[in-house]
């Protein structure tokens, strides 16, 4: 018995590992169980508790190999079961969907890569470098940059990121003042602005307009002239975009207005009997021009009064464009006083002398009158 107590006391203090311990546990279970069913006395074991012995005996062996040689085999099978790197692929493209290439992708302190002509990108990670989750960011030139992502390593498998293209900065800068007048009653702003075509190709600007807003006004402007040669015209009529060819370096005036039918008010002035020879502010011999007359100017003044609206107060100019495919703004408030406003509004006799008369050359002036303001 001695001999017995002494070879299981060796047998416990041999044990060094908790699956070592279970399988021996395992293995008494399955003893006792054994011993239980032998004897001439006790009948033989049904199929089930045969069966379940033998699987009991199995995990008591099964657990003891594992308990023995843990380390080494859960090793072998982490090789066996798991790759040794980790392998994560993504794409970058524009929010068009066009790839980009030669972006810089950083993973975190890990690693950066450029992306190929296809916008794809590789990373490989060795495993003991594997991390829970990734910090990534993507550089794209032209591109506005997203703020630093954070991706696990199922999402990094593959990952699809997309940039919102940065507006071409053809229009570097506005003149911080604008031209305030009246053609015929009706009201113009003209804005100058600063471009500039740095690239290969033609740039085009598009959909010229603006919003102005006073007291107790709110209008919708759109682009009606525009000069490049002189800040004071002659202006070319407004026909569609404008294209700037690559190395174009200039100052673009656009002149943004109501619409207003002059040609029909010019209309009812030649049917006037003292028009029925000669047209209106027709030169005569000296070069002088013939002023309106007062019938002629009656109808222009009918005409104005529906399509003044500068008042005393404050304004508030939004200009809107689209700069290849990009849309900008740009904003200026200022402000009218009573004296700019008759000032205004007095200037429409400049058409009775026949000054500004002409839509190319809308802003006009003689003397002291004029029909614009600088704001």
């Amino acid at each position: 018995m001695a001999d017995v107590l002494k070879s299981i006391a060796g047998i416990i203090a041999s044990i060094s590992t908790p699956l070592q311990l279970v399988a021996l546990a395992l293995l008494l279970i399955y003893a006792v169980a054994r011993l239980q069913t032998r004897g001439d006395r006790r009948p033989p074991p049904t199929r089930m508790q045969a069966r379940a012995m033998g699987f009991l005996f199995i995990a008591a062996l099964a657990t003891l190999v594992v308990g023995v040689g843990g380390k080494p085999i859960m090793g072998l099978l982490q090789q066996l079961m798991l790759p040794s790197d980790l392998v994560f692929h993504g794409a970058v493209r524009s929010t068009n969907s066009t790839p980009i290439a030669r972006a810089r992708v950083i993973l975190g302190s890990i690693d950066e890569k450029s992306t190929n002509e296809l916008g794809n990108f590789d990373f490989t990670i060795p495993r003991n470098r594997a991390l829970p989750s990734y910090k990534i960011q993507v550089i794209a030139e032209g591109y506005k940059s997203l703020p630093e992502l954070t991706k696990t390593a199922d999402e990094l498998r593959d990952l699809e990121i997309r940039l919102e293209p940065e507006p071409k900065q053809i229009v570097k800068d506005f003149d911080p003042s604008v031209i305030v007048a009246q053609f015929y009653g009706i009201p113009h702003v003209f804005v100058s602005m600063h471009t500039v075509n740095a690239t290969t190709g033609i740039v085009v600007i598009s959909d010229v307009g603006a919003t102005l807003e006073g007291p107790d006004v709110s209008l919708s402007l759109r682009a009606n002239l525009w000069t490049i040669v002189s800040p004071m015209g002659p202006f070319q009529i407004v026909t569609g975009p404008f294209p700037l060819p690559p190395g174009m370096n200039v100052e673009l005036r656009i002149g943004l207005g109501l619409t207003g039918n002059v040609v029909e008010l010019n209309q009812q002035i030649g049917h006037l009997p003292e028009y029925a020879n000669q047209m209106a502010c027709s030169p005569r011999l000296d070069g002088s021009v013939r002023p309106l007359t007062d019938d002629a100017f009656a109808l222009v003044k009918n005409f104005a009064a529906d399509k003044f609206i500068w008042r005393e107060g404050d304004w508030h100019l939004k200009m809107t464009m689209t700069v290849d495919g990009q849309k900008q703004s740009f904003s200026k408030d200022f402000s009218l006083s009573a004296a700019d406003v008759e000032r205004l509004r007095a200037s429409l006799t400049l058409i009775r002398r026949c000054i500004s008369v002409r839509f190319d050359t809308p802003l006009g002036q003689d003397g002291p009158m004029m029909n614009f303001l600088s704001k």
